[in-house]
């Protein structure tokens, strides 16, 4: 039996309805070139046989841990759960439809050994059907590449005026002694929306050394059957989006981090909201549903202030629903 303390990375793969996607998912990870690795199958109730495809490989490869959910707990709380079993020296994370480069831990791990870096970023590709797209990690982050991805992060790229950086977790590794010191944990993906996102906004307030590997080695294939694009998932509710800011919100607040990046906050809150009103009016056409949620946004702490912080030039709505925010807030 191989020793635990050997265990470089301990790969963790919520499973749900992946279907076919499944297997090659998991034949990228058995099949990686850093053999030192485990990998964790949080099984979520899935009803498409994708727990008897776990079990295939796990009898095949004993590196693979199952772990069942006795109810079907969402991606966030899943995650949660392999975190608990990990033992790796660093932990990352996989989506049960995506696949990955098969040097890709190798690499990983041998730039976190470099520095003893809390944080090694790397970069993904999106696949959708026969597009892809790839976002590089401009030099400006080499300076300070913690401040940096987290000011990113918080503002939704509104530096760049483009996609925040460190969206999704898939192509990074994270110390797990870190996250073991501050009991970091994923939200509760049946009440909020972007776990990923604040996963990353809470490591990084917790660490200091970040490294930068620029190599793609990550595939995210954008599945429709997925959590946060599946119809009817409810993954991203006008609920979950202000729930998710106020998570933010306070997790800045208690750790005094609100002087430093509070402005960078206030314009991704302003975005999310305007989005979120600004769609309420133009595509769902529903009035009464804007004036609910206006004035739910009217009692968060940061609402009015974010709105204030208003400059983004890439979110332009029409004269008419900019004026009846502006004016109903």
């Amino acid at each position: 039996m191989k020793d635990i303390f050997n265990i470089k990375i301990s790969i963790i793969v919520p499973v749900y309805n992946a279907g076919e996607l499944l297997r090659p998912c998991l034949a990228s990870l058995t099949d990686q070139t850093l053999r030192d690795i485990e990998i964790i199958l949080v099984t979520d109730c899935p009803t498409d046989g994708s727990e008897t495809v776990c079990e295939e490989f796990a009898s095949e490869d004993s590196r693979i841990k199952i772990v069942r959910n006795e109810h079907n707990l969402h991606i966030g709380e899943s995650r949660n759960r392999g975190l608990e079993v990990a033992t790796g020296e660093y932990v990352g994370f996989s989506d049960d439809d995506d696949y990955q480069e098969p040097f890709m831990y190798e690499h990983l791990y041998r730039k976190a050994k470099e520095n003893d870096y809390d944080m090694v970023v790397s970069m993904d590709t999106h696949v959708e059907q026969r597009q892809t797209f790839t976002m590089d990690i401009p030099k400006e982050v080499d300076a300070n590449p913690r401040d940096y991805l987290l000011r990113d992060l918080l503002s939704e790229g509104a530096e760049r005026h483009d996609f925040p950086l460190c969206t999704n977790i898939h192509p990074h590794l994270y110390k797990r002694s870190v996250i073991e010191q501050y009991d970091l944990k994923f939200g509760d993906t049946k009440k909020i929306t972007a776990e990923d996102r604040l996963w990353n906004i809470q490591f990084f307030l917790k660490s200091k050394n970040i490294g930068v590997l620029r190599e793609q080695l990550y595939y995210h294939r954008n599945n429709p059957n997925s959590e946060g694009l599946r119809k009817g998932s409810g993954y991203r509710t006008e609920e979950k989006i202000m729930a998710y800011l106020l998570d933010i919100y306070n997790l800045l607040k208690e750790e005094q981090a609100l002087a430093d990046f509070g402005h960078d906050f206030q314009m991704g809150a302003m975005s999310e909201l305007m989005n979120m009103l600004g769609y309420s009016l133009t595509m769902d056409k529903d009035l009464f549903k804007f004036l609910r949620l206006r004035k739910d946004v009217r009692h968060l702490p940061f609402g009015g202030d974010a709105i204030k912080a208003w400059a983004r030039p890439d979110w332009n709505p029409s004269s008419i629903v900019r004026s009846l925010i502006k004016l109903t807030i």
